[in-house]
């Protein structure tokens, strides 16, 4: 592990741990990478209604498990458009075009979401997150995906481009995102 992984590692999600922004959005910890031995992190999302929908994505070593307890989840899979209810799981394999949201205009939605394995989804999400809840939606723009692109332990790719064209970008560009002050983490948040 090298001392930037270390560093890491001390900030760490914690069980029981409540993330919460201003809409009343909520991330709660219920495993952890630590529990796990790192084979997955799982955590209970609240998202209210007319949760905003962001662009699709691709986790390209991760599978996603979303396990809906209350409301209705509205995703896309490979282009699909579809929607789960209470009761019903939803696996996204790695390499599968996805994101998910809550459409409804009057229920929240409550999932169990299951990411394995951990690698650094954790303070990933406590960043992105972090970036949100802080106003900072200017961070969460091309270059801050480019530095997650090649940084990540489990790089996530944008439905907005191709793979390859993202791949070569990322490797020029998110150099200088970070001497532009963009990291992956972002002490704050963590």
């Amino acid at each position: 592990m090298s001392i930037l992984q270390q560093c890491y590692f001390m900030v760490m999600a914690y069980k029981k741990q409540v993330l919460k922004d201003v809409s009343g959005n909520t991330i709660e910890f219920i495993a952890t990478s630590e529990e796990t031995g790192g084979c997955f992190t799982k955590i209970k999302i609240t998202l209210q209604p007319q949760h905003p929908q962001y662009s699709q994505y691709i986790q390209l070593q991760q599978t996603e498990t979303l396990e809906i307890l209350s409301g209705e989840l509205t995703y896309i899979l490979n282009g699909n458009v579809s929607s789960a209810r209470v009761g019903e799981t939803i696996i996204v394999s790695k390499g599968q075009l996805h994101n998910h949201f809550n459409a409804s205009a009057t229920t929240p939605l409550v999932m169990i979401q299951t990411i394995a394995p951990s690698l650094d989804f954790e303070p990933f999400i406590k960043t992105f997150w972090g970036l949100r809840q802080a106003g900072e939606r200017r961070k969460l723009n091309f270059w801050q995906k480019m530095v997650w692109l090649k940084y990540l332990e489990g790089p996530v790719l944008f439905g907005d481009m191709p793979e390859r064209l993202q791949r070569f970008i990322a490797q020029m560009l998110a150099p200088l995102a970070w001497l532009m002050g963009y990291r992956k983490f972002y002490s704050k948040y963590l």
